[in-house]
């Protein structure tokens, strides 16, 4: 979005370059914690706020966990809407955990089936990579930065942003473990690919041109 709007503006394509940020590949990376196979667990990791396009999660959660039961959903990090949220689905399948640091953050994150990241403003969006990085398939929205770090149908899904039909139609798209598990795979080579090492190394190169 940001390069079309620079060549909106009369910059030169050739002169743009993207420049690439990273991941912790060595914190973030695929574990061998096993998952429930009668069970899918859906981790959302961010501010807890509006404008993290969670009023349209809210409504995709009540939908999905009262249609499947066997869902459920882990909410991390805290925020302004998190005491909505709680009241709003109490008495179903979800759990926040507030925030969590280190190993037992990135363990929460490999224990899950899928990272849904609903955000339709961020510009990067870090978390979405980390998942991938830990080897879980990722959903986000069609705006924004994160869908630049998602190979579509390959390492997770891209759906349309604030949208919560468009939410639950997604998540109910992967429902399969197996293909799950085949995404999961490939965000974890994906990811690889996006260490900070790369990342200094790509901007680097730029620089030394």
């Amino acid at each position: 979005d940001s390069r079309n709007n620079l060549m909106h503006h009369g910059v030169l394509p050739e002169k743009i370059r993207i420049m690439k940020r990273g991941v912790d590949t060595q914190r973030f990376c695929p574990g061998t914690i096993a998952r429930d196979p009668q069970v899918f667990t859906l981790v959302t990791s961010c501010r807890l706020s509006k404008d993290k396009g969670l009023e349209y999660l809210l409504s995709a959660v009540k939908i999905l966990l009262e249609k499947h039961r066997n869902l459920r959903w882990k909410f991390v990090g805290d925020g302004p809407y998190r005491q909505e949220m709680q009241e709003e689905l109490k008495g179903y399948q979800v759990e926040f955990t507030g925030f969590l640091h280190d190993s037992h953050y990135v363990d929460v994150i490999r224990q899950s089936d899928l990272f849904v990241f609903p955000s339709s403003s961020d510009t990067f969006g870090q978390t979405p990579l980390e998942a991938q990085a830990c080897g879980v398939p990722v959903l986000v929205t069609d705006r924004g930065g994160p869908k630049d770090n998602v190979l579509d149908g390959e390492t997770g899904l891209i759906v349309e942003g604030e949208n919560a039909a468009a939410l639950v139609e997604g998540v109910e798209m992967l429902l399969d473990k197996h293909l799950l598990a085949s995404m999961g795979r490939e965000a974890g080579k994906f990811a690889s690919t996006r260490s900070f090492d790369t990342a200094f190394h790509e901007l680097y190169a730029h620089y030394a041109i």
